[in-house]
């Protein structure tokens, strides 16, 4: 118990100690954003080699979570891509490269579910609302497909959509939107989502990447609150909570058949837990 107590007044301790460094690291941050600024928009001593931005990809500028984009107020006081709080550091580096010819597009922020995902396309790039519903109507066809395959009774009801669907399989993601009469900059948007997988659109699936870029537009995106050990305690919790059991730091060394099915396991070579 004495052991307990010393250790849980040691986690207590860190706990505060983790706190005050993370304050302190915070406040220091905040203070560089401050008093470190960027060169000035009129500093005409420094200049853009248009050369070494010359690449057959666009530059398209994606604020992170906690960032802001050229559509809120925060950003008339200070760019999130070079700005500062202080005078002389309101530079924006996206409107400095536009202004010496290198073209950049800032970000847009899409809305969730294909209808208002489109239509906000559309609104940025007219004429693309066509094309992006197309998209999305082959990633539906897409997944009725995939998932007759699992279900044999709805197979003879999507079996229209599986030459289509094999038509699409060996296309990459420019040809497909290409063929759509997709314009070029909704694609960069459109493409956007899943850059970091590191392959151009020009060689992307487009099939693949429909599929996953259907279920975040169809889905939205969720952002944890907890940190993962404390998701993995929640999910310790409810899982006893509903009669389940535990055994950590445990190997399963053999799985127990029973009429040729799996009935149970062997917990490190002595416990035996049959399924309900």
């Amino acid at each position: 118990m004495v052991l307990l107590a010393t250790t849980k007044r040691k986690e207590k301790t860190m706990n505060k100690i983790t706190k005050v460094i993370s304050l302190v690291l915070a406040i220091i941050m905040c203070i560089s954003v401050c008093i470190v600024p960027t060169y000035a928009a009129n500093d005409t001593e420094r200049t853009i080699d248009k050369s070494a931005f010359a690449t057959n990809y666009p530059y398209i500028f994606v604020h992170g979570m906690g960032g802001w984009g050229s559509d809120t107020f925060y950003y008339s006081l200070s760019p999130y891509w070079g700005g500062g709080l202080m005078p002389g550091s309101d530079t924006d580096i996206v409107k400095i490269l536009n202004e010496n010819g290198v073209e950049v597009s800032i970000d847009v922020r899409m809305p969730v579910g294909f209808e208002n995902f489109a239509k906000k396309l559309d609104e940025v790039v007219p004429g693309s609302y066509e094309s992006c519903m197309a998209a999305f109507d082959l990633s539906t066809r897409l997944f009725k497909a995939l998932d007759s395959l699992e279900d044999l009774k709805k197979l003879p009801g999507s079996l229209k959509d599986i030459p289509d669907i094999m038509r699409m399989v060996s296309h990459t993601m420019t040809e497909a939107l290409d063929a759509l009469g997709m314009p070029k900059k909704a694609q960069d948007i459109f493409n956007t989502y899943w850059c970091y997988m590191g392959s151009p659109a020009s060689q992307f699936d487009f099939l693949y990447y429909m599929a996953v870029l259907h279920s975040y537009v169809q889905n939205g995106t969720g952002i944890p609150k907890l940190r993962s050990h404390e998701m993995s305690l929640a999910l310790d919790e409810v899982i006893r909570r509903h009669g389940g059991n535990i055994w950590y730091n445990s190997e399963v060394t053999k799985i127990i058949m029973k009429d040729g099915k799996p009935a149970g396991v062997v917990i490190n070579g002595e416990k035996e837990v049959y399924g309900k």
